[in-house]
């Protein structure tokens, strides 16, 4: 069985991991939409939603009480908010925007741009790899699919 598998038809993920591990396997039934119960310990509680799509535990007895409640939560939920915080296409649109307002600011600020800013503010110079790397990156944008995930590499 595949862990996509095996993770998207779990109940749930118990991580009763208490060191600051990081939180590959967690990441992974989030994006299954697979609820997680896991100790408030390293990166977790920065990245599960307590009480909606996961919860924070602080000892085993806790996991226990809190397991047949956890069974309740919505899968769909889950794997929105996923989509939502991590994927790799809500990042590429973050880091346009950030060009963008660092392009933005440049410009208030009177300082020259350079054939990419000028290119992305509605220039027309690139050069041939520049150009390409941009194709990539807003096609990513259109279709949702990363550049490292799209076959045009």
């Amino acid at each position: 069985m595949r862990k996509t598998e095996f993770l998207g038809e779990a109940a749930a993920l118990l991580f009763p991991v208490d060191w600051p591990e990081p939180f590959g396997l967690v990441m992974e039934a989030m994006a299954c939409g697979t609820p997680v119960l896991a100790f408030r310990c390293g990166p977790i509680p920065e990245v599960i939603d307590d009480g909606i799509t996961s919860t924070l535990l602080d000892s085993e007895e806790e996991a226990i009480a809190t397991l047949p409640g956890i069974l309740t939560y919505d899968r769909h939920a889950a794997r929105q908010r996923f989509e939502e915080r991590f994927t790799s296409a809500r990042m590429v649109k973050d880091y346009v925007s950030t060009y963008h307002k660092l392009l933005r600011a440049r410009a208030a600020n009177g300082k020259a741009q350079s054939t990419w800013a000028r290119r992305l503010d509605g220039g027309d110079v690139l050069t041939p790899r520049v150009e390409a790397a941009a194709a990539s990156l807003f096609r990513a944008l259109r279709t949702g699919r990363t550049p490292v995930e799209s076959p045009w590499y």
